[in-house]
């Protein structure tokens, strides 16, 4: 109890601007709070929206990379099963389709390779313009009749992943906005 009084006196004794301080703490505590780093005890809830989208925001951009990588592992296994039937079958004598098979190995980077040139290939092939349709012919042959279901096992992983990383870098373009 002593010790109690003692401060208490101390405190009555002090100069006008340690006064302040302590008569005024609240409002000192609050004009040097900082919510984003969560100091101090009263006021942490001043999260703004801004924020919250901005947390939002990097966890588009972690989830987006998890998926983009997901989907690179779907292209280079099941979607290249596909992708080698279609090289079988539209690849021609004078189209790079069948050169780049020869050159790039069933090693993953082949892989990922020879899968972009058949993507190429099918969306130059469906594109309803004579610049893609001859484009689709410097590859292979763009008349040869393929199953749906292996046009899509090549076509839906990579568009998946194109459409993940705009997101991405969309996430991030917002994030750096204050």
């Amino acid at each position: 109890m002593s010790v109690a009084a003692q401060v208490n006196q101390e405190v009555h004794q002090q100069s006008e601007e340690a006064q302040f301080i302590v008569d005024h703490y609240d409002l000192l505590e609050l004009m040097t709070v900082n919510a984003a780093t969560g100091l101090g005890t009263r006021y942490t809830r001043c999260v703004t929206v801004t924020e919250e989208w901005r947390i939002f925001a990097a966890y588009v951009v972690a989830g987006g990379i998890l998926l983009s990588l997901l989907l690179i592992v779907v292209t280079v296994t099941t979607g290249f099963r596909y992708a080698k039937k279609i090289e079988q079958r539209v690849s021609t004598r004078s189209g790079s389709l069948s050169s780049i098979s020869q050159i790039w190995s069933e090693a993953l980077v082949g892989r990922l390779v020879r899968c972009s040139h058949i993507f190429a290939f099918l969306v130059f092939r469906n594109c309803s313009s004579r610049f893609c349709h001859k484009r689709a012919s410097m590859l292979g042959d763009p008349d040869v009749p393929l199953p749906r279901l292996w046009q899509a096992w090549c076509l839906v992983p990579v568009l998946s992943m194109y459409g993940t990383l705009v997101l991405v870098l969309l996430a991030g373009i917002y994030m750096q906005f204050e």
